[in-house]
């Protein structure tokens, strides 16, 4: 898996505040993989205490838009 496909399905796993879990060897994980999953504001929209999983808003060709609302009212 790329890069960009790594911190794509992070983030996706964020957005649905699913458990988050690494598949890989923590001794010969890359770089950026080491960097993505220390990304404190990605666990912290996965950890919204609101506890609630983002939604499908929108489509347009192969783009997605996901919104997914956090505790305190705000949205990403």
């Amino acid at each position: 898996m790329s890069a960009a496909q790594f911190r794509t399905q992070l983030s996706m796993w964020a957005m649905l505040a699913a458990p988050l879990m690494i598949s890989d060897d923590l001794t010969r994980i890359s770089s950026a993989s080491l960097q993505a999953v220390q990304n404190s504001e990605l666990i912290a929209v996965d950890q919204d205490p609101a506890g609630v999983q983002g939604t499908l808003l929108s489509t347009a060709g192969a783009g997605q838009v996901w919104v997914k609302p956090l505790a305190g009212g705000s949205r990403l």
